[in-house]
């Protein structure tokens, strides 16, 4: 059997990659809408739930599309290789990359592959905190 090594880019052509929304607008923020960020991903192989949530609102002015439940979160800024898999539709922070399910890949395998690849190639930014920039998590 003949294997060959993909890039991520190869595997997952829509990796998605999202934003915090502005913390003035309040009416952006606790209104059910599941929404992760690294902290919630601490010590867990399955997500849940949130600390915090967002509202219809953000989702409609944000133009943001909803990550599948089943999805694998993978955190690529300041904890880099953080994983867990998204057990309810849900959105994200920046710092967190989904990768839906696939019939080509099995993410059981990349939860436990990705973290060792990623600290094998992780950055710092400015302030020295570890990352992997978009073109790396991208085409890693």
């Amino acid at each position: 059997m003949i294997c060959s090594i993909k890039t991520i880019k190869e595997l997952f052509w829509d990796v998605k990659i999202w934003w915090t929304p502005a913390r003035e607008k309040a009416e952006y923020f606790w209104w059910g809408i599941p929404w992760v960020s690294i902290k919630d991903m601490e010590g867990k192989k399955e997500i849940f739930e949130t600390n915090e949530t967002l509202s219809k609102l953000w989702v409609k002015n944000s133009n943001v599309k909803l990550i599948k439940r089943w999805s694998l979160l993978f955190s690529f800024k300041l904890t880099v290789g953080r994983m867990c898999f998204a057990w309810v539709d849900l959105y994200t922070n920046e710092a967190i990359a989904a990768f839906e399910p696939n019939k080509h890949i099995n993410l059981e395998y990349l939860y436990y592959i990705l973290p060792v690849v990623a600290n094998k190639v992780d950055r710092t930014n400015n302030y020295g905190a570890p990352l992997l920039n978009k073109g790396l998590e991208r085409n890693s």
